[in-house]
């Protein structure tokens, strides 16, 4: 299931973990609706008379839809809403009640506690991701940069900050030397097997460790010319998709 959400959909951690947790609580309501049921049926399995199921009998048959209103009672009792409306008419209906409550309070208090985490992380990096627009936005208007030059940069920013490498970089910068070899060995395989610099030539890992976390994507478009004569050579480029030419004058 991670490695689905994680690989396919592309979802952040806080977004895959509030997944499983869902899928988790609504089987934990399914679980109490169905021990709901059972606990009328124990009580008074002949005519459910001074169980909570008492009003939705039919000639003393469980009604159809006595699964949906179960399903209510427990969402409205986790939740911590409690209308009322179905509660437990005996002890041992009480009892399991109380049961619930305690288990729902808990359980709706991570929820939220693990809502309110993603919501900031996302915020967080929607932030950062805001204020860069805002400086090339600023940089536009006070310079008029070229229409066709504008809509590059963007381009470039939004290539840029769906990689998300930094974070990556930073934790394996953190760890004792032979483990950031390690872990890099592993982390940076699919990106340094795709690059026929590392292919060809067996390169240590120690060289790999060094090397993969100083590489940053970047994205050109079709006729884009990386270096022209003349220029400064700051970068060394690595092509993972598409193709490079050499254009004689």
């Amino acid at each position: 299931m991670k490695k689905f959400m994680s690989d396919y959909v592309k979802v952040g951690m806080g977004f895959e973990r509030l997944f499983i947790f869902g899928l988790v609580f609504f089987m934990l309501c399914h679980l109490c609706t169905c021990l709901w049921i059972i606990m009328a049926t124990l009580i008074n399995e002949e005519d459910y008379s001074q169980t909570w199921v008492e009003g939705f009998t039919e000639e003393n048959e469980l009604h159809s839809g006595v699964y949906m209103v179960a399903f209510y009672w427990t969402i409205t009792t986790i939740t911590t809403v409690g209308y009322g409306d179905i509660s437990g008419t005996n002890n041992p209906e009480r009892a399991f009640c109380c049961l619930v409550m305690i288990i729902g309070v808990i359980s709706f208090s991570f929820a939220n506690g693990t809502l309110a985490a993603i919501l900031s992380s996302t915020d967080n990096a929607n932030a950062i991701m805001q204020e860069r627009m805002n400086l090339l936005n600023k940089i536009n208007d006070d310079y008029k940069l070229p229409q066709e030059l504008f809509s590059r940069i963007k381009r470039n920013m939004n290539v840029t900050s769906a990689k998300n490498y930094d974070d990556v970089n930073k934790f394996i910068a953190e760890l004792p030397h032979k483990l950031r070899i390690s872990v890099s060995q592993v982390i940076f395989h699919e990106r340094y097997s795709q690059m026929k610099f590392f292919a060809k030539t067996k390169r240590s890992p120690s060289f790999v460790a060094w090397m993969c976390p100083l590489l940053h994507p970047s994205f050109f478009e079709a006729g884009t010319y990386v270096f022209e004569g003349g220029d400064l050579i700051e970068h060394i480029y690595f092509s993972l998709t598409g193709s490079a030419h050499y254009v004689i004058p």
